[in-house]
């Protein structure tokens, strides 16, 4: 183990002498400002389909990144080999583009040094994900197949692991330095359940660490993800109606970190783009209504030291009671906004361009008892999928994947073919309860949302079909 942790640290010693060589070369050969990133790791998978384990797969995951400004004018250029002489060469590729390219007005400067430390996050990184070999794990990966099995029969498992280590060095010209070493394992089971062309039952289940865990419980997460295919079974169609609908803990961090991370997002608030722009200090949600985004948590899957631009991350305050306080920023929306730069720089919309995203949403607790909140409910819908809005509206619109129709606080049966019509403005103002009892996993935390009223359109109702089949209170 400490000869792989030496080696590991001589590989960043090593990759960070190559890019602070090649910064000064680009320096003298033209950029007035420049930043160099270096990836270098491995991933490692084992997937699973239709109940077997389909294959075992290492590659090797190394990028070159560089972004080049002459002035106003940026190139960027990437290359895969992690060689001095192919990272001068990608430096020089970058030069060459920036010089052909448009000049950015918007842009003031690459990232500088802030008036802050990075903070110190423990379990980011760990020795033994790092030199697992997948193979070693097929047998756990059966178990979760098996367990799927015990629960129904029929199912038809797939998924996989993946184990993930990276190595990273961000430099740039205006003093920026960052080197940093992680690791990360996702696991995930996915079960179906055909039981007729029209009657298929759909779960999932995963798991997220930074760390590998010896004593794991492979077979639960199958166990789990057939469970939830299995009430998803005998799916019926409701009619379309106005009704108050609970998100479980689950949905609820799925669709706030989607809407409200494109509402805080500081490009799209400069570029006219967020239903959010010039809205700060004002009462957008109900009165118990907290986020924040928190990198710091140890051992958090989404945490972060520094954002993808070498800037320490930081906590921010993004709704406090109901009242927007913050967006999230890097160094680009920062410096034309002239507000703080958050350290929220991510890796863009799909471009080698960072822009800022919520790193790990946090939601407070509320006062309100998740049993009595269903209790309550003389009709509506239980949710367990995410909501998404459309990027330059406020609007929501979401096909309904796993909704269950309450009846007098009973929860009845799955529904099929319906959508969710709502906007962020009316979901934020028409939550009426958030429970007080919180899930708290891979880092962030959400409780259950209760939102007094949205849209349900459905396709219609079965022709024929059996009564509900009672599915509990959960």
């Amino acid at each position: 183990m400490e000869k792989q942790s030496s080696q590991m640290n001589e590989n960043l010693q090593e990759m960070e002498d190559m890019a602070s060589k090649a910064l000064k070369h680009g320096l003298n050969n033209g950029a007035s400002e420049l930043e160099i990133k270096l990836n270098h790791g491995f991933q490692r998978s084992v997937e699973i389909k239709a109940n077997s384990i389909s294959g075992i797969q290492q590659q090797s995951k190394t990028l070159i990144s560089v972004r080049s400004y002459i002035g106003k004018k940026m190139g960027i250029a990437s290359a895969t080999a992690l060689t001095p002489k192919t990272i001068e060469e990608t430096v020089d590729n970058a030069i060459k583009l920036a010089k052909l390219s448009p000049p950015d007005d918007n842009f003031i400067s690459l990232a500088k040094k802030v008036d802050r430390n990075p903070r110190k996050v423990k379990g980011l990184y760990d020795e033994n994900l790092s030199l697992l070999d997948p193979s070693d794990v097929v047998t756990s990966l059966k178990l979760m197949v098996d367990s799927a099995l015990e629960i129904e029969k029929r199912s038809i498992v797939g998924g996989g692991l993946q184990l993930n280590d990276s190595e990273v060095v961000v430099l740039n010209s205006n003093g920026i330095s960052k080197v940093d070493k992680t690791t990360s394992m996702s696991l995930g089971s996915f079960v179906s359940i055909p039981l007729s062309t029209s009657d298929v039952g759909s779960g999932g289940e995963f798991y997220l660490s930074r760390k590998w865990e010896n004593n794991f419980d492979f077979g639960n997460i199958g166990k789990v993800a057939a469970e939830k295919a299995v009430k998803t079974l005998g799916s019926q169609k409701i009619e379309s109606d106005k009704m108050p609908v609970i998100l479980d803990e689950k949905s609820t961090f799925q669709t706030l970190s989607r809407t409200i991370g494109i509402g805080v997002n500081g490009y799209m608030v400069m570029s006219g783009m967020s239903y959010f722009s010039d809205k700060i200090g004002e009462e957008l949600g109900v009165n118990e209504l907290n986020l924040w985004d928190d990198p710091h948590v140890d051992e958090g899957y989404s945490s972060k030291i520094y954002d993808a631009e070498g800037t320490p991350t930081t906590k921010v305050s993004l709704f406090k009671n109901g009242i927007l306080e913050n967006y999230v920023t890097d160094s680009y929306t920062s410096n034309k906004m002239g507000i703080e730069n958050t350290g929220n720089a991510g890796s863009g919309f799909g471009s080698k361009i960072p822009r800022p995203t919520i790193h790990q949403l946090q939601m407070d607790a509320g006062s309100d008892s998740s049993d009595q909140m269903l209790e309550d409910m003389k009709k509506g819908l239980y949710i367990e999928s995410g909501l998404n809005a459309f990027s330059m509206t406020p609007d929501i619109s979401a096909k309904l994947t796993r909704a269950f129709y309450v009846e007098n606080g009973e929860i009845k049966y799955a529904i099929k073919n319906a959508m969710l019509g709502t906007n962020v403005f009316e979901m934020l103002k028409g939550i009426n309860g958030i429970s007080k009892e919180l899930l708290v996993e891979y880092g962030h935390q959400s409780p259950k949302i209760l939102i007094g009223e949205v849209s349900i359109a459905s396709a219609g109702e079965d022709k024929k079909g059996g009564p509900p089949v009672s599915m509990g209170a959960m």
